[in-house]
């Protein structure tokens, strides 16, 4: 299953804040979870009347196994992390500029460009510390 974890196509090129699904569907389903980064798609021309992007990268990063955390599908610091580190794996295969917004906000107008650049951070989830492991109990 592909997932767009953005939500959205970026309105700039620069990678936003993803959604929690990924990780809440990764988690319940006990499955690892694959960075694929799309760079390059800021450049759109129009070819007709379809939208055309010239040259796009797609880079496939390493599986990510959050299995430790299985059972955290409804733990919302846990699916804000692991989401977090999911855009963290992006950003480091396509080298894009990390804003942590949602790109949608840019998009439908309630949050300026100016306002996401003052929103810019080295990477996603800047200082946030993994949660807790879930206890298990020994059989």
């Amino acid at each position: 299953v592909g997932i767009y974890p953005e939500g959205t196509r970026s309105p700039d090129g620069r990678l936003y804040k993803g959604r929690t699904g990924v990780a809440r569907m990764a988690l319940a389903a006990g499955v690892p979870i694959i960075p694929v980064g799309v760079a390059h798609t800021e450049t759109v021309k129009k070819f007709g009347f379809l939208p055309w992007i010239d040259h796009p990268v797609i880079t496939v990063g390493r599986p990510l196994d959050f299995s430790a955390y299985a059972g955290q599908h409804d733990d919302r610091a846990t699916l804000r992390w692991i989401t977090d580190e999911v855009m963290a794996a992006i950003q480091e295969i396509t080298g894009q500029t990390y804003v942590e917004a949602y790109g949608s906000s840019v998009k439908s107008g309630s949050m300026t460009i100016e306002e996401a650049d003052a929103r810019v951070l080295a990477r996603p989830g800047l200082g946030a510390t993994p949660p807790a492991l879930p206890d298990r109990e020994l059989s």
